[in-house]
């Protein structure tokens, strides 16, 4: 007869796969407070109460945090393509 296999709390399991996407994601936690002022400057008084100055405002925040994210993506590719290729003997060579 088996022994049944020992399950781990439900929390540790969610801690674990909160972690898993907080390290997979680039935006740290002033980066998700400034998408959602700017999302709450653009849906709510941009459009609901027509600022334009916020409606603008709104726009260019949250394309800045978008161009932003996308640097950090593209830049972690490029490092991650870097590393892939470098072979495990070589020497690091930097330039001060």
């Amino acid at each position: 007869m088996r022994s049944p296999r020992k399950r781990r709390p439900v929390w540790t399991t969610f801690s674990d796969r909160l972690r898993r996407a907080r390290d997979l994601f680039p935006l740290s936690a002033a980066g998700l407070v400034a998408a959602g002022a700017c999302l709450l400057a653009y849906l709510y008084y941009g459009r609901e109460r027509l600022d334009h100055i916020l409606l603008a405002a709104g726009v260019i925040g949250l394309a800045l945090v978008a161009l932003a994210t996308l640097v950090v993506l593209f830049a972690a590719l490029l490092v991650w393509r870097a590393a892939r290729r470098s072979r495990p003997g070589d020497p690091l060579r930097a330039e001060c």
